[in-house]
Protein backbone atom coordinates (compact mmCIF):
# COMPACT_ATOMS: atom_id res chain seq x y z
CA UNK A 1 0.00 0.00 0.00
CA UNK A 2 1.28 3.30 -1.02
CA UNK A 3 -0.58 4.92 1.85
CA UNK A 4 -1.89 4.44 4.96
CA UNK A 5 -5.37 3.01 5.07
CA UNK A 6 -8.73 3.55 7.36
CA UNK A 7 -8.56 -0.11 7.64
CA UNK A 8 -4.78 0.04 9.18
CA UNK A 9 -5.51 2.22 11.36
CA UNK A 10 -8.89 0.71 12.44
CA UNK A 11 -6.69 -2.87 13.20
CA UNK A 12 -4.31 -0.52 14.89
CA UNK A 13 -6.00 1.29 17.12
CA UNK A 14 -8.93 -2.20 18.08
CA UNK A 15 -6.76 -5.37 17.05
CA UNK A 16 -9.28 -6.32 15.32
CA UNK A 17 -11.22 -5.70 11.79
CA UNK A 18 -13.94 -7.64 9.72
CA UNK A 19 -12.72 -9.04 6.83
CA UNK A 20 -15.36 -6.96 5.10
CA UNK A 21 -13.25 -3.93 5.67
CA UNK A 22 -9.96 -5.15 4.74
CA UNK A 23 -8.91 -4.05 0.99
CA UNK A 24 -7.08 -6.51 -0.87
CA UNK A 25 -4.19 -4.33 -1.31
CA UNK A 26 -4.05 -4.46 2.60
CA UNK A 27 -4.54 -7.90 2.54
CA UNK A 28 -1.75 -8.27 0.64
CA UNK A 29 0.15 -6.30 2.82
CA UNK A 30 -0.34 -7.79 5.84
CA UNK A 31 0.34 -11.51 4.15
CA UNK A 32 3.45 -12.10 5.56
CA UNK A 33 2.56 -10.72 9.35
CA UNK A 34 -0.94 -13.63 8.64
CA UNK A 35 1.68 -16.37 7.65
CA UNK A 36 3.95 -15.73 10.54
CA UNK A 37 0.74 -15.35 13.09
CA UNK A 38 1.27 -11.84 14.26
CA UNK A 39 -2.41 -11.24 12.59
CA UNK A 40 -4.88 -13.79 12.28
CA UNK A 41 -7.56 -14.51 9.92
CA UNK A 42 -10.15 -16.33 12.12
CA UNK A 43 -14.42 -17.04 11.85
CA UNK A 44 -16.68 -14.41 12.93
CA UNK A 45 -20.49 -14.83 12.90
CA UNK A 46 -21.09 -15.22 9.94
CA UNK A 47 -18.22 -13.72 8.34
CA UNK A 48 -14.21 -13.84 8.94
CA UNK A 49 -12.38 -11.14 11.05
CA UNK A 50 -8.58 -9.96 11.28
CA UNK A 51 -7.31 -10.31 14.54
CA UNK A 52 -4.01 -9.14 16.19
CA UNK A 53 -2.04 -11.54 17.90
CA UNK A 54 1.41 -9.49 18.35
CA UNK A 55 0.27 -5.69 18.53
CA UNK A 56 4.36 -5.31 19.22
CA UNK A 57 5.14 -6.87 16.26
CA UNK A 58 2.66 -5.15 14.16
CA UNK A 59 3.57 -1.72 15.58
CA UNK A 60 7.05 -2.03 14.44
CA UNK A 61 6.40 -3.76 10.78
CA UNK A 62 3.88 -0.27 10.57
CA UNK A 63 6.58 2.30 11.89
CA UNK A 64 8.86 0.55 9.01
CA UNK A 65 6.94 1.01 6.49
CA UNK A 66 5.39 4.71 7.79
CA UNK A 67 7.98 5.98 9.47
CA UNK A 68 5.81 9.70 9.27
CA UNK A 69 3.12 7.63 10.91
CA UNK A 70 -0.06 6.25 10.27
CA UNK A 71 -1.90 9.44 10.34
CA UNK A 72 0.01 11.61 8.48
CA UNK A 73 -2.52 10.89 5.23
CA UNK A 74 -5.82 10.81 7.26
CA UNK A 75 -8.32 12.94 5.47
CA UNK A 76 -11.01 15.10 7.25
CA UNK A 77 -14.63 13.72 7.42
CA UNK A 78 -16.64 11.32 5.71
CA UNK A 79 -18.38 14.30 4.38
CA UNK A 80 -15.47 16.35 3.19
CA UNK A 81 -14.76 12.86 1.60
CA UNK A 82 -17.73 12.72 -0.58
CA UNK A 83 -17.50 16.31 -1.18
CA UNK A 84 -13.67 16.74 -2.44
CA UNK A 85 -14.12 12.61 -4.03
CA UNK A 86 -17.06 11.86 -4.25
CA UNK A 87 -16.05 8.53 -2.00
CA UNK A 88 -17.00 8.31 1.97
CA UNK A 89 -14.29 5.38 1.95
CA UNK A 90 -11.40 7.89 1.10
CA UNK A 91 -11.41 9.37 4.54
CA UNK A 92 -10.81 7.99 7.87
CA UNK A 93 -13.90 7.43 9.91
CA UNK A 94 -15.34 10.31 11.65
CA UNK A 95 -18.16 8.76 13.14
CA UNK A 96 -17.29 7.66 17.03
CA UNK A 97 -17.43 3.84 18.03
CA UNK A 98 -20.13 2.71 20.53
CA UNK A 99 -20.06 -0.13 22.88
CA UNK A 100 -23.42 -1.47 24.02
CA UNK A 101 -25.14 -2.79 26.81
CA UNK A 102 -27.65 -4.63 29.00
CA UNK A 103 -29.29 -5.37 32.43
CA UNK A 104 -31.57 -7.31 33.81
CA UNK A 105 -33.05 -5.59 37.54
CA UNK A 106 -30.83 -3.32 39.35
CA UNK A 107 -28.34 -3.10 36.59
CA UNK A 108 -26.83 0.94 36.46
CA UNK A 109 -25.06 3.40 35.22
CA UNK A 110 -23.72 5.79 36.74
CA UNK A 111 -23.43 9.21 34.16
CA UNK A 112 -21.05 12.07 34.05
CA UNK A 113 -23.10 14.55 36.68
CA UNK A 114 -24.05 11.83 39.05
CA UNK A 115 -27.03 10.43 37.94
CA UNK A 116 -27.98 7.03 37.04
CA UNK A 117 -29.57 5.23 34.66
CA UNK A 118 -31.51 2.13 34.72
CA UNK A 119 -30.32 -0.24 32.30
CA UNK A 120 -33.00 -2.76 33.42
CA UNK A 121 -35.03 0.12 31.88
CA UNK A 122 -33.06 1.10 28.82
CA UNK A 123 -33.12 -2.88 27.71
CA UNK A 124 -36.48 -3.59 28.61
CA UNK A 125 -37.50 -0.42 26.16
CA UNK A 126 -34.85 -0.75 23.29
CA UNK A 127 -33.42 -3.84 23.84
CA UNK A 128 -29.50 -2.60 24.78
CA UNK A 129 -28.06 1.14 25.71
CA UNK A 130 -25.58 1.93 23.44
CA UNK A 131 -22.38 4.66 24.92
CA UNK A 132 -20.07 6.51 22.69
CA UNK A 133 -16.71 4.89 23.05
CA UNK A 134 -15.28 8.58 23.20
CA UNK A 135 -16.92 9.35 26.53
CA UNK A 136 -16.57 5.92 28.45
CA UNK A 137 -14.18 7.76 31.57
CA UNK A 138 -16.99 9.98 32.01
CA UNK A 139 -19.34 6.93 33.09
CA UNK A 140 -19.07 4.01 36.18
CA UNK A 141 -20.87 0.39 36.09
CA UNK A 142 -21.91 -0.73 39.44
CA UNK A 143 -22.30 -4.11 40.71
CA UNK A 144 -21.42 -7.47 38.62
CA UNK A 145 -20.97 -7.14 35.50
CA UNK A 146 -20.03 -9.81 32.38
CA UNK A 147 -18.64 -9.41 29.17
CA UNK A 148 -20.08 -11.16 26.65
CA UNK A 149 -18.05 -11.84 23.83
CA UNK A 150 -20.45 -12.79 21.09
CA UNK A 151 -23.84 -11.39 19.60
CA UNK A 152 -26.35 -13.65 20.12
CA UNK A 153 -25.76 -14.41 23.43
CA UNK A 154 -25.43 -10.71 24.70
CA UNK A 155 -28.96 -10.04 23.89
CA UNK A 156 -30.09 -13.15 25.63
CA UNK A 157 -27.55 -12.57 28.48
CA UNK A 158 -30.09 -13.09 31.40
CA UNK A 159 -30.37 -16.89 30.59
CA UNK A 160 -27.12 -17.48 31.03
CA UNK A 161 -28.22 -17.34 35.10
CA UNK A 162 -28.89 -20.84 34.98
CA UNK A 163 -25.50 -22.03 33.97
CA UNK A 164 -24.37 -20.07 37.33
CA UNK A 165 -23.56 -16.63 35.72
CA UNK A 166 -24.99 -14.21 38.19
CA UNK A 167 -24.46 -10.66 36.48
CA UNK A 168 -26.52 -8.39 36.03
CA UNK A 169 -24.91 -6.04 33.55
CA UNK A 170 -23.66 -7.12 29.87
CA UNK A 171 -21.01 -5.43 28.15
CA UNK A 172 -21.04 -6.90 24.09
CA UNK A 173 -17.23 -7.90 23.46
CA UNK A 174 -18.40 -8.51 20.09
CA UNK A 175 -15.04 -10.64 19.31
CA UNK A 176 -11.74 -9.00 20.61
CA UNK A 177 -12.10 -6.48 23.00
CA UNK A 178 -10.52 -2.91 22.09
CA UNK A 179 -7.70 -1.85 24.14
CA UNK A 180 -10.06 1.61 25.12
CA UNK A 181 -12.76 -0.92 26.63
CA UNK A 182 -9.98 -3.15 28.36
CA UNK A 183 -8.51 0.16 29.92
CA UNK A 184 -12.20 1.12 30.99
CA UNK A 185 -13.55 -1.91 31.92
CA UNK A 186 -9.98 -2.35 34.18
CA UNK A 187 -10.22 0.64 35.84
CA UNK A 188 -13.41 0.47 37.18
CA UNK A 189 -12.06 -3.23 38.93
CA UNK A 190 -10.18 -1.23 40.85
CA UNK A 191 -12.39 1.93 41.57
CA UNK A 192 -13.05 3.17 45.06
CA UNK A 193 -16.53 1.53 44.67
CA UNK A 194 -14.98 -1.43 42.33
CA UNK A 195 -17.26 -3.82 40.23
CA UNK A 196 -16.95 -7.49 40.34
CA UNK A 197 -16.12 -8.37 36.37
CA UNK A 198 -16.54 -11.79 34.84
CA UNK A 199 -15.62 -12.79 30.62
CA UNK A 200 -17.70 -15.09 29.41
CA UNK A 201 -16.97 -15.83 25.76
CA UNK A 202 -15.80 -18.45 23.59
CA UNK A 203 -13.63 -21.81 24.92
CA UNK A 204 -11.40 -21.51 22.56
CA UNK A 205 -7.60 -20.13 22.47
CA UNK A 206 -9.05 -16.52 21.13
CA UNK A 207 -11.65 -16.49 24.14
CA UNK A 208 -8.85 -17.33 27.01
CA UNK A 209 -6.49 -14.72 25.61
CA UNK A 210 -8.89 -11.73 25.64
CA UNK A 211 -9.62 -13.17 29.08
CA UNK A 212 -5.90 -12.89 29.88
CA UNK A 213 -5.60 -9.68 28.13
CA UNK A 214 -7.83 -8.11 30.74
CA UNK A 215 -5.44 -8.91 33.51
CA UNK A 216 -2.54 -7.27 31.75
CA UNK A 217 -4.26 -4.39 31.02
CA UNK A 218 -4.78 -4.51 35.37
CA UNK A 219 -8.39 -5.56 35.41
CA UNK A 220 -9.37 -7.61 38.79
CA UNK A 221 -11.51 -10.24 36.31
CA UNK A 222 -12.82 -13.71 36.80
CA UNK A 223 -13.25 -16.25 34.03
CA UNK A 224 -16.78 -17.47 33.74
CA UNK A 225 -16.63 -21.85 33.92
CA UNK A 226 -19.69 -23.43 33.68
CA UNK A 227 -19.60 -26.62 35.61
CA UNK A 228 -20.57 -28.77 33.13
CA UNK A 229 -17.87 -27.59 30.43
CA UNK A 230 -16.85 -31.10 30.70
CA UNK A 231 -19.78 -32.56 29.03
CA UNK A 232 -20.50 -29.94 26.76
CA UNK A 233 -16.92 -30.21 25.23
CA UNK A 234 -17.81 -33.73 25.04
CA UNK A 235 -21.13 -33.24 23.43
CA UNK A 236 -21.01 -30.33 21.03
CA UNK A 237 -17.22 -29.65 21.03
CA UNK A 238 -15.88 -28.40 18.12
CA UNK A 239 -12.18 -29.67 16.48
CA UNK A 240 -11.71 -26.53 14.21
CA UNK A 241 -11.93 -24.21 16.99
CA UNK A 242 -7.83 -23.15 17.55
CA UNK A 243 -7.15 -24.55 20.87
CA UNK A 244 -3.65 -22.79 21.31
CA UNK A 245 -1.67 -20.11 20.01
CA UNK A 246 1.94 -18.10 20.65
CA UNK A 247 -0.24 -15.35 22.54
CA UNK A 248 -2.03 -17.41 24.76
CA UNK A 249 0.99 -19.37 25.63
CA UNK A 250 2.73 -15.84 26.09
CA UNK A 251 -0.21 -14.78 28.75
CA UNK A 252 -0.56 -18.13 30.06
CA UNK A 253 3.24 -17.51 31.33
CA UNK A 254 2.77 -14.19 32.24
CA UNK A 255 -0.48 -14.99 34.18
CA UNK A 256 -0.84 -18.07 36.65
CA UNK A 257 -4.77 -18.85 36.34
CA UNK A 258 -6.18 -21.93 37.65
CA UNK A 259 -9.38 -21.30 35.53
CA UNK A 260 -7.41 -21.09 32.41
CA UNK A 261 -5.20 -24.21 32.90
CA UNK A 262 -8.09 -26.06 34.10
CA UNK A 263 -9.99 -24.95 30.38
CA UNK A 264 -7.13 -25.95 28.63
CA UNK A 265 -7.12 -28.85 30.15
CA UNK A 266 -10.29 -29.87 29.17
CA UNK A 267 -9.90 -28.15 25.67
CA UNK A 268 -6.78 -30.65 24.60
CA UNK A 269 -8.69 -33.91 26.43
CA UNK A 270 -11.88 -33.39 24.21
CA UNK A 271 -9.84 -32.57 21.54
CA UNK A 272 -12.48 -28.77 20.83
CA UNK A 273 -13.70 -25.72 21.84
CA UNK A 274 -17.04 -24.65 22.51
CA UNK A 275 -18.94 -21.90 21.23
CA UNK A 276 -20.77 -19.62 23.87
CA UNK A 277 -24.03 -19.79 21.65
CA UNK A 278 -24.17 -22.99 22.61
CA UNK A 279 -24.82 -22.22 26.57
CA UNK A 280 -27.89 -20.90 25.47
CA UNK A 281 -29.40 -23.79 24.40
CA UNK A 282 -32.78 -24.88 26.01
CA UNK A 283 -32.41 -22.26 28.16
CA UNK A 284 -35.47 -21.06 26.91
CA UNK A 285 -38.04 -21.82 28.93
CA UNK A 286 -35.66 -21.31 32.33
CA UNK A 287 -34.73 -18.37 32.75
CA UNK A 288 -35.44 -15.71 35.84
CA UNK A 289 -33.29 -13.10 37.49
CA UNK A 290 -29.48 -14.03 38.00
CA UNK A 291 -29.36 -15.32 42.23
CA UNK A 292 -28.09 -12.79 44.73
Amino acid sequence: MRTPTPALRRLLTEGRLPLSAASRALLGWLAPLIATGVVERLRSGVGEQLLVRRAETLQAFVDQCYPAGVDVARAQTRGAAVAQFRDSKLSAVDAPDVILLRGVTGASLQSPRGSIIDLAQATASHGAFALAVADLDQFALVGTVAIIENREAFFAAERLAVHGLRARTFVLGNGRLSQRLRAWLAAQTVSSAPIELWHCGDYDAAGLSDYLALRAAGARVHLFVPAQLGDLLQRYGKPALVLGNAELDRLRRQFADPDVERVCALLLAHGGGLEQELLLLGTEQRTGPPPG
